[in-house]
């Protein structure tokens, strides 16, 4: 007899979001000069979930009675290939360099999550695509390695 609501997020991004997910290691490598190395050719695709997008989709759950005992995809959307978001990181560090290995067989498929249970319900919509939400991660964890560990 205990409410609950489920929240699912997707590759998962943005300031202070430090969970080691392959958005923040590659920018992690390219501040400090390393290689970037991708598993598989970069066509892989993942429904990339800014930090901002999530807690947003979190509030309206807590604040929302239609959650009550609900699971919900807080996510963009839209999945993406792990090559869209190396283009975006290219932008803030144009000599990256970039390797590809042969994609580990015990590495899942992946794709895009439907929101539209969570939009008809809570009225949930992610506004960050990984364009405008990657380059503020990459600002602020610029400014964050800066202060930390210059």
């Amino acid at each position: 007899g205990l409410p609950y609501t489920i929240i699912r997020p997707s590759a998962l991004y943005g300031e202070r979001c430090v969970s080691r997910r392959v958005g923040q290691i590659f920018i992690e490598n390219a501040i400090q000069g390393l290689d970037i190395n991708i598993n598989g050719d970069g066509n892989d695709k993942l429904d990339f979930t800014y930090i901002d997008d999530l807690i947003s989709g979190i509030t309206e759950c807590c604040n929302n009675k239609k959650a009550i005992n609900e699971t919900f995809n807080l996510t963009y959307g839209n999945a993406r290939k792990i090559n869209d978001l190396i283009e975006i990181l290219k932008s803030e560090f144009p000599k990256i360099k970039v390797f590809y290995k042969e994609r580990e067989k015990f590495m899942p498929e992946r794709g895009t999550l439907s929101t539209e249970k969570a939009k008809k319900l809570i009225n949930f919509e992610a506004k960050n695509s990984i364009e405008n939400g990657y380059i503020k991660y990459i600002s602020w964890y610029k400014k964050f390695w800066k202060l930390n560990f210059s």
